[in-house]
């Protein structure tokens, strides 16, 4: 499965393994004494940032979780079923929380949740 990370997230990963007290040390000691070593060190953590902006982005949406929610049943023996994200509603054969409900419904099909029980995701 493919991840999909914060680009401002990965920046602040690169920082993280030297520290800003270090950049911000080195930054006060290249404007008194630059050295090769100092400015090449400082040169590569800029271009790392400037290579993850660089990096394409993709399309993606945050999940959001669900369950599915029960209203009773029909006459003809279906349940009502909701989505308790969007308040989707269809007829189901088996109850909200059926072998048969939970498989075949693994998604709402109004708005895409996830339908795991869980909570939506920010």
């Amino acid at each position: 499965m493919t991840d999909y990370i914060k680009r401002e997230d990965a920046k602040d990963a690169v920082i993280n393994i030297v520290g800003w007290e270090k950049i911000a040390k080195y930054v006060d000691e290249m404007s008194k004494h630059p050295s090769t070593k100092d400015i090449d060190y400082y040169d590569a953590l800029m271009d790392a940032e400037d290579a993850i902006d660089d990096l394409p982005s993709a399309d993606v949406a945050p999940v959001r979780h669900g369950r599915w929610i029960e209203y009773g049943e029909n006459k003809d023996g279906t349940h009502n079923i909701c989505c308790s994200v969007c308040d989707g509603f269809f007829k189901s054969k088996g109850h909200a929380n059926s072998c048969y409900t939970r498989n075949k419904y693994r998604y709402c099909h109004n708005c895409g949740a996830r339908m795991d029980g869980g909570i939506e995701n920010e």
